[in-house]
């Protein structure tokens, strides 16, 4: 009965233990590089790559790259948004700045909570620091 009840707990946390090892790993990020020495990474496996795209821009530019003209934040909205209010959701963001500082660690890394709508006629994007802090161990 005792090894029976051990194989079972065995089984059981080796279970527990491999799905947080494989959801940790499958927590992929998408990283875009920029002229002006940002390396901006966005982290989420359900945006589409033209949404990381969008979400990386604002944060390389301070602003959302359109078809016709590059528009300022949170100044476009859906009339759904207007009405019902925007449909939010949460990913996160780590923007790496080459060459930041003229001394030694010149990078900076900082870390965002990004918050935008998901409605493809909205620009609404938030974003909050986590941290931030200078590295010296990156390319640039």
């Amino acid at each position: 009965m005792n090894k029976t009840l051990c194989r079972v707990i065995s089984a059981l946390l080796s279970i527990i233990v491999l799905q947080i090892v494989c959801s940790a790993t499958s927590y992929e990020g998408t990283t875009f590089y920029y002229e002006n020495g940002k390396e901006i990474t966005v982290f989420d496996n359900h945006l589409s790559y033209d949404e990381k795209k969008m979400i990386a821009d604002y944060f390389a530019y301070g602003t959302i790259e359109s078809e016709k003209s590059s528009i300022e934040c949170n100044t476009r909205s859906s009339i759904l948004c207007t009405l019902f209010g925007h449909d939010l959701t949460t990913t996160y963001v780590r923007e790496i700045t080459h060459n930041a500082y003229p001394d030694s660690p010149k990078c900076l890394r900082s870390e965002y909570e990004c918050t935008y709508c998901t409605r493809s006629s909205c620009d609404y994007i938030e974003n909050k620091l986590i941290y931030s802090v200078r590295i010296s161990t990156c390319h640039g």
